[in-house]
């Protein structure tokens, strides 16, 4: 129920004999936000003009046809908790508690070495991401109607401790 690698790092697995070649596999981070767009395009769908789709169509990258990374950036939000994905690069703000973490995927894939104290320009380049991504959201329908504390890390049975660091989870 966080936006640490343990609540979105999963895998993304494809198969469609016709189209797709067996054993392609891409590591590049993706999200269910592109299963819209990859859908319609294996069915050959247009995607809706009258609004911005954030999805990608992993058709491309699944048959080995395009490599790399098909988002430059990925996005969460949940209330005032927001994250961006930028490279190996990952920004973590909370407005309550207020608190930013700052993780290089590439060397600590764990997230275990906050860099937010350490790299105060990475974490201003990526709020700025943040702030443009959010610019161009359409707000929420409704309000979250209650906020949970989620601790980081321990598991839910785990024993409350006096150094543990928590978020909120708005519904």
């Amino acid at each position: 129920m966080t936006f640490f690698e343990g609540g979105v790092h999963l895998p993304f697995f494809v198969k469609w004999p016709k189209a797709l070649p067996q054993g392609v596999e891409n590591a590049a981070p993706v999200a269910g936000i592109d299963v819209f767009a990859t859908a319609a395009a294996a069915a050959g769908a247009p995607l809706p003009s009258d609004r911005v789709i954030d999805g990608v169509d992993l058709v491309p990258f699944a048959s080995g046809a395009r490599a790399g990374r098909p988002h430059e950036a990925l996005f969460w939000r949940s209330g005032h908790y927001r994250v961006v994905r930028a490279g190996d690069w990952k920004l973590q703000l909370s407005e309550r508690p207020k608190q930013a973490w700052l993780f290089d995927l590439a060397n600590d894939p764990t997230e275990r070495d906050n860099r937010a104290q350490a790299e105060p320009a990475r974490v201003a380049e990526l709020t700025a991401l943040l702030d443009a991504h959010d610019a161009q959201q359409a707000q929420p329908l409704w309000p979250s109607l209650l906020e949970g504390a989620i601790r980081i890390d321990p598991p839910l049975n785990a024993p409350r401790g006096a150094g543990d660091e928590y978020v909120y989870w708005a519904n």
